[in-house]
């Protein structure tokens, strides 16, 4: 499932998508929605990590991830990108979980999109 947020706002359930993962290329495909919770920001998990991926225009983005207890990946989006379709910025924070937590994208139950301003942390 994709959320869509504002820092420290109600999260906006987007739509439920398959991950197709097909090595170097993610894929999101739209399915019937499961009914899932809403996710928890509250909840535990690792650090931020940072990472870089090519837009399909080939520009360079550095997005930060987090991986919750729970399954969650937070992908807080930077401006320039904020404004992507939610499988665009789901795919690239999905990446950047794969290349940089070493998470195979089927472990991850939700995306949260968090748009803000900044990229401290």
């Amino acid at each position: 499932m994709v959320f869509r947020t504002e820092t420290g706002q109600n999260l906006d359930n987007k739509r439920t998508f398959e991950v197709v993962d097909q090595g170097n290329d993610l894929a999101l495909e739209g399915v019937a929605t499961l009914g899932l919770k809403t996710p928890d920001l509250g909840g535990r998990g690792g650090e931020w990590v940072r990472g870089v991926v090519a837009q399909s225009d080939g520009q360079l983005v550095e997005m930060r991830v987090r991986l919750l207890n729970d399954g969650t990946l937070v992908v807080n989006l930077p401006s320039n990108i904020a404004q992507q379709r939610d499988e665009d910025a789901a795919s690239y924070g999905l990446a950047v979980a794969k290349k940089q937590l070493g998470v195979h994208v089927q472990a991850i139950k939700a995306v949260v999109l968090e748009a803000s301003n900044s990229q401290q942390g």
